[in-house]
């Protein structure tokens, strides 16, 4: 018998392939204040999908206006849509909600905070961020 023949008994390892495994999505949104122009922008990304996946996103938002005696508060959630990762797992959009004019004419101190929550769902896993940002008129 060959010397190169494994010995009745002895284990024989082999290396196991496992499937292709990504990271756990993450997901992050900043809105920006341009207090400038009075507009508000914002960058949502997810990464961590499988190439070219199949994601549905939402972006939520709240504003809370503030003076000096007083707050008003709304929110709206955002309409859920399809994307499409690129073909390293990533999921970018890049929007202008408000297309500022200048700030108000507002007499009195005056603040307006935007809130913007995003969630990302791949296969029923869901992925959330959030993010805020103010203008203030003083």
């Amino acid at each position: 018998m060959s010397r190169l023949l494994a010995p009745l008994g002895a284990v024989l390892l082999l290396p196991v392939l496992a499937g292709t495994a990504h990271a756990a999505p993450t997901a992050s949104i900043k809105p920006v204040c341009d207090a400038a122009t009075w507009s508000v922008s914002y960058t949502a990304t997810s990464s961590g999908h499988g190439k070219r996946a199949a994601v549905e996103v939402r972006v939520d938002q709240s504003i809370v206006e503030e003076w000096a005696d007083h707050g008003l508060g709304a929110a709206a959630m955002g309409e859920p849509r399809r994307e499409r990762a690129n073909g390293s797992g990533t999921w970018t959009e890049r929007d202008r909600l408000v297309k500022g004019t200048g700030a108000p004419d507002e007499p009195r101190p005056y603040k307006r905070t935007y809130t913007l929550d995003l969630t990302v769902t791949e296969k029923g896993v869901q992925t959330k961020a959030s993010g805020s940002c103010s203008l203030i008129l003083r």
